[in-house]
């Protein structure tokens, strides 16, 4: 009987999490530019986020160094965090742009959606297995993915006329 209201209660839990995440990821967020871009995390290399044209020198080539240059696991959490930033960011940016294409918004929402999962499966494996070919892979194209939708962003807020603001704050 015990066991039975454990598991009750760790299911309940459980339940109410996935309800708090389910209406934050349908609820439109409301807040400021100045949050969002305050909410970016520079700490996974020494390049600023801001510094969009000069990422090219942040990535290394291989599997084996992103890993190193990342910093590890903090990183790739770094990205994941940052990932679900730019996430809002799209959105705002949507609300509040005039010129904004489509097709870039989306592409951006997929790429970003797709670091996410990289990097959640990247941790998966250090946490759990420790299989280095199957974490540098993750890595690398979370990464590789990563840098792809900084440029997207900066194209994005130039069309939308929201690039003094960004690099304001």
């Amino acid at each position: 009987m015990p066991l039975l209201l454990l598991l009750a209660i760790v299911l309940s839990i459980v339940a109410l999490f996935l309800v708090r995440w389910l209406v934050a990821l349908f609820r439109p967020s409301r807040r400021s530019w100045a949050s969002l871009v305050g909410r970016l995390r520079p700490d996974w290399t020494n390049c600023e986020l801001k510094d969009c044209f000069e990422w090219d020198r942040c990535i290394v080539e291989t599997p084996e160094n992103i890993w190193e240059v990342m910093k590890g696991p903090k990183g790739l959490w770094v990205m994941y965090c940052n990932a679900g930033v730019m996430l809002e960011m799209v959105d705002y940016t949507v609300r509040h742009g005039a010129n904004v294409d489509r097709s870039m918004v989306d592409g951006i929402r997929s790429a970003a959606s797709s670091i996410r999962a990289c990097a959640l499966k990247a941790l998966g494996h250090y946490a759990a297995t420790y299989a280095w070919d199957t974490i540098y892979d993750n890595a690398f194209l979370a990464a590789s993915q990563y840098l792809d939708v900084i440029r997207r962003m900066q194209e994005l807020l130039l069309a939308a006329g929201l690039v003094e603001e960004f690099m304001a704050t």
